[in-house]
């Protein structure tokens, strides 16, 4: 079952609606009471408040997960079994090498979807999500470019997607390619890199200026979990944001993934760059 966004929503729901339930009856019974006018008031006064806001978050969290689940199922290209997970990938046109599209961190196979249609018309192009990303299971195992190619060289052999093999990449993507085309280089006619990331990019003392993005404390990733969970950046209109070059369906679904609570996966493929760098992965 989809947890994030099943199971979690309508344990908020159910908790929201129960706390709203104990507020009208508390209220009920408040009134009853022979107190003074001026505590009723005030009593009454945080009960509604705290009424009105379980029944809008339970109203905002509900719509939120219907919303999402509408825009996820199905989902865009198919599903695979790899490892007792699902995987999604979509390939669309024909001919050889066969493109495969890896997106960059933080991003899924939508990414791509102002480009593939129009690679597609030339060969066969495949764009997928990384575990945790998209419409992907989370993998229980490190994010470092070893699982991740790993990762892919079952989905391709599950999806029946044979050699010879190109493979496209944008940003920290360029780790996986690189991880791939020396972990099976039987399959692999070339690589083209698209601002692509480095395994030594860390010792560079420019990048070294930057603040570290993988030190993110579990406080933080539960939080952005919870704000995306309950539909605050649907609210704010996160899930509209316009795509253009696409068609209409890829930019409604590349809009809507904007609003998937993603945090943990990514920041697990961030904390992993260290080994990375250092060849320890």
């Amino acid at each position: 079952m989809d947890i994030p966004y099943v199971v979690v929503p309508a344990l908020i729901v159910l908790v929201c609606l129960g706390i709203f339930w104990f507020c009208v009856r508390s209220g009920i019974q408040l009134w009853k009471k022979r107190q003074s006018l001026g505590r009723t008031l005030l009593a009454s006064t945080s009960l509604i408040l705290l009424a009105v806001f379980a029944l809008s978050l339970s109203a905002l969290t509900g719509f939120n997960a219907v919303a999402l689940y509408h825009v996820r199922h199905p989902a865009p290209g198919q599903l695979y079994r790899v490892d007792g997970r699902w995987m999604r990938m979509a390939c669309t046109g024909s001919g050889a090498p066969t493109l495969i599209l890896e997106a960059g961190g933080g991003e899924t196979g939508l990414m791509w979807s102002a480009v593939q249609p129009s690679l597609s018309q030339i060969t066969r192009v495949c764009s997928y999500d990384r575990s945790g990303m998209g419409w992907s299971d989370t993998s229980p195992s490190v994010r470092d470019a070893d699982s991740i190619a790993q990762e892919l060289h079952a989905l391709l052999q599950t999806a029946h997607v044979e050699g010879p093999l190109v493979l496209v990449e944008a940003s920290r993507g360029g780790l996986y390619t690189r991880d791939f085309a020396s972990k099976f280089p039987e399959q692999v006619a070339g690589l083209v890199l698209v601002d692509g990331s480095t395994p030594l990019q860390q010792d560079d003392p420019t990048y070294k200026t930057f603040d570290n993005p993988r030190r993110v404390s579990k406080w933080v990733l539960l939080m952005n979990q919870a704000v995306f969970i309950v539909g605050i950046p649907r609210l704010m209109g996160a899930c509209d944001i316009p795509f253009a070059g696409t068609t209409e369906q890829a930019a409604r679904l590349r809009s809507a993934s904007e609003c998937h609570p993603s945090f943990d996966t990514d920041t697990r493929e961030q904390e992993a760059l260290d080994a990375i760098s250092t060849g320890k992965s």
